[in-house]
């Protein structure tokens, strides 16, 4: 398989490294190319490091790269020579080539203000050696040659390097780049470049093997898939005490606390222990209220916001389709942190007086722009409720199989409660509504999230059911399910989830679905989204009606949901 890096990052699972090239212009502070990035911090530091040039003497040499799960090569567009490029645990990458330098041009950006002072600063780590603290990255970053030569060009002002250049050649050259936050520490245990290529080879290839055979049909899409997820693995960092599989690699850098969740249903079939990893994570930086933080990273998180509580539904899709993951260890792992998560929806966003909860915010519900809550907030919504009454529902099953029946006697009560008033006070006998807090006013959208109550399945009076399969024909396209109906006038092709169709809202409705019995329609659904996603890769999202990816291009829930959909779709019965 070949990465485009235009799209998906070259990375290896548990390296904050990544080597791409950025779309964005904000990310692009040397201009287009191929940069060495930190994915550290997210949104406190700069991601770009160095952008790498090929050198033949003084003059860049166009390139092309490609690239590998586990090597990358750059590839002189006229004349001979290469440089390759592998990852080294997960401080460090290992550099080669011959017939052509390679130089590292420090991103400092043209813009020269108190924001970037004193931002690069190189120096002499002993002979053949070389380190640039980078405080955008919070990290410094040792250069050490190996074989052949290194020139630098680091001028000093005052106190910061204007510009940091480093170019390796030779006939053959050979350098190591080794990252380190405040003590470098050297490696006792070099291995060769041709080790360092096999025993990548060896940890992508136990990673993707590791999951369930797809039809040979789907092999690409899976791969691609799987290399996402993988590459996407963070090693504990600052206070992240769990390998973290981030969302992407490019901009959307960091976790988001239902993101996580669906990551973990895509793992719990190859890496249990990794899948586990993903839940716990937020359960680490849960507060003393049981709300967890809206995002999370290395050195940063958040409680600004919440997302919606989807974990009792994937937990569900995990019983039903890994059940060998829901060992007794692992129930009581995740049981008292989504059950205090849970009472913190049920105690903190339900007003005195009301029977349903609400959402303070479009990014509470995760669908960030919804027409749904296009008229402010408070307002309680369709999604939410259902979602909780799932989520009592399997905290109870839960609670027996660990013996505790009175609190499965309490989340049964709890989750009848819900489902009654959902249906009472939201349901208009055609659809689902939301209603504003502020002022009573029942608001209506033509917003797939208004269908999301589908996940209680036979749960819901049949009327109710059959209208709703209806509903959400109505949003199906050749590229999957819109987000918002393509006749509304409120439809936008690239408006996040204004109209265009994401992984984790196909996830969910064809998990309703199947619950109603409506596999053939489930069926093709994920047909379209799996075509969608083996032509235009995992990305963020899709327009709705092109199916061309859209926002940030390699992202790991959509890969999650594509691999675990298109399992599902091979054994349906």
């Amino acid at each position: 398989m070949l990465i485009d890096l235009n799209q998906t990052p070259f990375s290896s699972s548990g390296s904050w490294m990544s080597l791409s090239k950025p779309k964005k212009e904000e990310f692009q502070p040397e201009g287009p190319g191929l940069y060495l990035r930190s994915n550290h911090s997210r949104p406190l530091v700069r991601r770009e490091l160095f952008i790498l040039e090929l050198m033949r003497g003084d003059e860049v040499v166009a390139h092309r790269e490609e690239a590998t799960p586990t090597l990358c090569r750059l590839i002189p567009e006229q004349g001979d020579g290469v440089a390759e490029i592998v990852f080294d645990g997960d401080l460090g990458l290992r550099l080669r080539g011959q017939g052509v330098g390679l130089r590292f041009r420090a991103a400092t950006g043209t813009k020269r203000d108190e924001l970037t002072m004193g931002h690069f600063v190189g120096y002499s780590d002993g002979e053949g050696a070389f380190v640039v603290n980078i405080r955008p990255a919070l990290r410094r970053y040792r250069f050490e040659v190996r074989q052949g030569d290194m020139e630098v060009r680091a001028p000093f002002d005052r106190e910061e390097s204007t510009s940091v250049d480093l170019t390796f050649g030779g006939s053959t050259w050979e350098f190591a780049i080794e990252e380190f936050w405040s003590t470098y520490i050297p490696s006792t245990n070099r291995h060769s470049f041709a080790d360092l290529i096999q025993i990548q080879e060896e940890r992508w290839q136990g990673f993707r093997q590791a999951f369930p055979s797809l039809p040979q049909d789907h092999a690409c899409g899976a791969e691609l898939a799987q290399y996402v997820l993988w590459s996407c693995t963070q090693s504990p960092s600052g206070q992240l005490i769990r390998p973290s599989v981030f969302m992407s690699l490019n901009w959307m850098d960091q976790l988001w606390s239902w993101d996580n969740v669906f990551n973990a249903c895509a793992l719990a079939p190859a890496a249990p222990t990794l899948a586990l990893d993903q839940i716990l994570t937020f359960a680490d930086h849960q507060d003393e209220h049981g709300a967890y933080p809206d995002g999370l990273n290395d050195l940063f998180k958040h409680y600004n916001f919440s997302k919606p509580p989807v974990q009792g539904l994937l937990f569900d899709w995990i019983e039903e389709n890994t059940p060998e993951f829901w060992t007794p260890e692992r129930r009581s792992a995740v049981y008292n942190t989504t059950a205090r998560f849970t009472r913190w929806w049920l105690n903190h966003r339900r007003f005195e007086g009301q029977r349903l909860c609400h959402y303070l915010h479009g990014n509470d519900s995760g669908w960030d722009n919804t027409t749904l809550l296009r008229k402010g907030s408070p307002i309680i919504c369709p999604d939410l409720n259902a979602f909780l009454v799932v989520q009592c529902e399997i905290l109870a099953n839960f609670a027996n199989l660990l013996g505790q029946p009175d609190e499965a006697r309490e989340w049964n009560r709890k989750s009848a409660e819900l489902e009654k008033a959902l249906v009472e006070e939201l349901w208009n006998g055609k659809t689902f509504a939301g209603v504003l807090l502020s002022t009573g006013e029942r608001v209506e959208a033509e917003s797939l999230v208004t269908c999301m109550p589908i996940v209680l399945g036979q749960r819901l009076p049949s009327s109710v059911r059959v209208a709703l399969v209806e509903q959400i024909r109505s949003f199906i396209t050749e590229a999957g399910l819109a987000t918002e109906n393509p006749n509304s006038p409120l439809y936008e092709p690239d408006g996040y989830w204004r109209g265009p169709m994401w992984g984790p809202s196909t996830f969910l409705i064809v998990q309703g679905l199947m619950k109603s019995g409506e596999n053939e329609l489930a069926i093709d659904i994920v047909s379209r989204y799996a075509k969608t996603c083996e032509k235009s890769g995992m990305a963020e999202n899709f327009d709705a009606l092109t199916g061309a990816g859209l926002r940030d291009l390699a992202y790991t829930w959509t890969a999650s949901a594509y691999l675990e959909l298109v399992r599902w779709m091979d054994r349906p019965a």
